[in-house]
């Protein structure tokens, strides 16, 4: 489905191009042989593309590899560079379906250095949306919406529309699969808008914008069936019917809609209709799928059922069966009594080897836990607290501190996954900070030397770690920080008593090496309370599956009297068990508040 949405969207692109070598207009005067030159090079740009795309489209793998290079350089001789990084885009595309991750991420960041160094925004929404597709194929949800939504807040205003629609139904996909249905909602808002400024345009042949119509109501049908409006998912079904009218169907389209009908029928509990539908459907393999849901629902298992007892009834009396069961029996009851006798011998060799386990992580969490400070500076004006709950026996939060007389670094991080590796990772990102902090260096310049250290050809397991880095002025209350993808802490003082930081987009440690970080800084915080934290806060969920959310964690944060740091973060921990109500943590919680008070 998703690599059938992209050969959409470069079908769409290369229509795009060929529109505009028809209606870019005659050149007058000395120009003509300048501008005949150019046009012939969009041209020969575009065949070569075109090539490329019938590659692409037909698992052509190797053949398409091979010819990129080639049209890059010509690209790049004649200054192509939308026809550039489209065709650098397709190879990160196609290295990201096939599973190739780490060369599609190599791509990500040549690109991105590339469109970087050429201060070209079109090649730097390309390398976020590639990406995300890298992400999304390693099923980290959060991290592609993340790059899709970049990709669409930064796309050029005066690039081709055709692109930014690709992106925009990746992007509801990724939010359907985090099920954010509020920001679904949201964007699907947004798509609808930029869609009516794509109907002035022109240069845009209908059929064109009906295509987009159709994943636009398609996306529609999906968050309204989320939201159990089925009257709303008829009426989107309806749209796709009518743009499909349009532009023509085919067998996939005829029978995707067919499901459509289907799914509301079964939802609406009219099964009969839902029977009707589905007879009428062409896809053999997902009739059969409905049909078993089907088959439940009316019982016809448990006739199938009755009609075998009945059968087995008739072949009882049967007295060669007879004799058969007894021997079976009989079998039956040494070989229980044997396993029986095997499985207490492998239980207790369990029961041992599981104490055994049992101790050894133990141990493991006191040594991680001591790797992380339990008591905090006692200085007059400053206020300093923070806390480590594991998921598991051992687990992947960081959180530490280097008091350097009256410079105070501190930082708080998240590596990927939980257990033992995640501990691994951890303890090694955790030394890392405290050697660098000790040499006096600022958040920046300690986030590049740790992804440098963390990133390339050892990290073969493709871990990472989101981290927080922050250097306090206790003389002045000054605050540098650099953030690597993590979650923005709160900061208060403000008149809404708490809001979420604002910061620069950096990676998370490990993925990419030679990243260079940007840091950021604040005047002064004194008398405004920080608050850092892992995302086993704001995803903590309850019996129901219901994350606690950023919403209830600014809420409770604006409306909790600071007493001290200590209290706020006990008071969170309470409040997360009451969200929770019994349920097992699903992720490690950390949580970390500074408070200046006298500089």
């Amino acid at each position: 489905m998703k690599k059938t949405i992209n050969l959409l969207s470069i079908l769409l692109l290369l229509l795009a191009i060929s529109c505009g070598q028809q209606n870019g207009g005659a050149p007058s005067g000395n120009d003509n042989a300048q501008n005949s030159d150019s046009a012939r090079w969009a041209k020969e740009a575009s065949d070569r593309y075109r090539k490329l795309t019938y590659y692409y489209n037909n698992n052509i793998h190797d053949t398409l590899v091979m010819m990129v290079p080639e049209v890059l350089d010509f690209c790049r001789e004649h200054e192509l560079w939308t026809d550039f990084y489209d065709t650098w885009m397709l190879l990160g595309e196609e290295y990201s379906f096939s599973g190739e991750h780490n060369k599609a991420i190599k791509i990500v960041q040549e690109m991105h250095d590339d469109a970087t160094k050429r201060g070209n925004k079109y090649g730097l929404t390309a390398s976020e949306f590639v990406k995300g597709l890298v992400f999304d194929g390693q099923l980290n949800y959060g991290e592609a919406a993340r790059s899709f939504e970049t990709a669409l807040a930064n796309y050029p205003a005066n690039a081709s529309p055709f692109q930014k629609n690709s992106i925009y139904v990746y992007y509801l996909t990724e939010l359907n699969n985090l099920d954010q249905a509020d920001k679904m909602r949201t964007t699907l808002t947004e798509w609808r808008a930029y869609l009516e400024e794509c109907r002035k345009d022109t240069t845009i042949k209908p059929i064109q914008f009906d295509n987009w119509m159709y994943y636009y109501h398609h996306a529609g049908y999906i968050y309204y069936m989320h939201e159990d409006e089925y009257d709303q998912a008829a009426k989107q079904v309806d749209s796709v019917v009518m743009h499909l009218e349009k532009t023509g169907w085919s067998m996939v389209t005829r029978n995707e809609v067919m499901d459509y009908r289907t799914q509301l029928a079964i939802a609406k509990k009219d099964y009969t209709e839902a029977l009707k539908l589905n007879d009428q459907s062409l896809r053999k393999g997902e009739a059969i799928q409905q049909i078993n849901e089907l088959n439940k629902r009316f019982e016809i298992d448990e006739l199938r059922a009755q009609q075998e007892r009945e059968k087995m009834e008739s072949e009882r009396r049967q007295t060669n069966l007879v004799m058969a069961i007894i021997v079976i029996v009989l079998i039956a009851i040494v070989i229980f009594v044997l396993s029986r006798l095997q499985a207490a011998r492998r239980l207790a060799g369990l029961k041992a080897e599981q104490e055994r386990i049992e101790s050894e992580l133990r141990i493991a969490r006191d040594i991680q836990m001591s790797m992380v400070p339990h008591e905090f500076p006692q200085r007059e004006g400053l206020d300093m607290y923070a806390s480590m709950s594991p998921a598991r026996e051992v687990g992947g939060d960081l959180y530490g501190y280097v008091d350097n007389g009256d410079q105070l670094y501190f930082c708080l991080g998240d590596v990927s996954g939980k257990g033992v590796p995640a501990s691994l990772f951890m303890s090694q990102a955790t030394r890392l900070f405290q050697t660098l902090a000790k040499q006096g260096l600022q958040p920046a310049e300690i986030c590049t030397r740790i992804n440098n250290a963390l990133s390339g050809d050892d990290n073969q397991n493709g871990m990472f770690v989101t981290c927080f880095v922050g250097l306090i002025d206790l003389n002045s209350g000054h605050l540098s920080f650099c953030n690597a993808g993590h979650n923005p802490p709160v900061i208060g003082g403000s008149e809404s008593h708490g809001d979420f930081l604002e910061m620069e987009a950096n990676p998370p440690f490990g993925l990419w090496s030679g990243v260079e970080y940007i840091g950021e800084e604040i005047d002064t915080i004194q008398s405004r309370p920080l608050f850092v934290y892992t995302d086993g806060l704001n995803e903590a969920e309850n019996q129901e599956q219901e994350q606690f959310g950023n919403e209830r964690l600014l809420s409770i944060l604006r409306n909790t009297h600071f007493e001290s740091s200590r209290q706020v973060v006990e008071t969170m921990t309470a409040e997360v068990e009451t969200h929770r109500n019994g349920a097992e943590p699903n992720d490690d919680l950390t949580m970390m508040c500074i408070r200046v008070t006298k500089c």
